[in-house]
């Protein structure tokens, strides 16, 4: 079984969403926080401009749980705004303000759509080895 978690509009072929809110692309409304699923019973997480939405101390706690439910051959996919890299576009003239605020704030245009952190990837990295994930690529 594979989780797109966090999906919200978005969907993935072969991949269950789950999302805090019902949209089309939701098969199992539930908070990401706490999963509904056994220990060890999903192959594979993919968790798409979902980090930054925790707060720095929380996102620790979140992964464990991302942890507890992946298989230990599973694997995880994070995506998250790079501050450092964002910066650059924005200084470069590549992105408007607006993109980048967008990026770095989210859209608020509803509750759980504000971002309250940003990583770098060596960061990250550090979180998810904390967890007990065992890091294959950063970038």
């Amino acid at each position: 079984m594979n989780l797109n978690i966090g999906c919200g509009e978005c969907r993935y072929e072969n991949f269950l969403g789950v999302d805090v809110r019902k949209t089309a692309a939701v098969d199992v409304q539930a908070n990401i926080r706490k999963l509904p699923f056994k220990d060890n019973s999903i192959d594979n997480i993919a968790a798409e401009d979902v980090a930054e939405h925790f707060r720095r101390a929380e996102f620790p706690l979140v992964v464990k749980e991302w942890y507890r439910v992946l298989k230990s051959n599973g694997v995880l996919r994070i995506k998250t705004p790079y501050f450092s890299f964002l910066v650059q576009l924005f200084v470069s003239g590549k992105i408007p303000q607006v993109e980048a605020a967008r990026k770095l704030y989210g859209n608020q245009d509803y509750l759980e759509n504000t971002h309250y952190t940003c990583y770098d990837p060596s960061e990250l990295g550090a979180v998810l080895e904390a967890a007990g994930f065992q890091l294959t690529h950063l970038f």
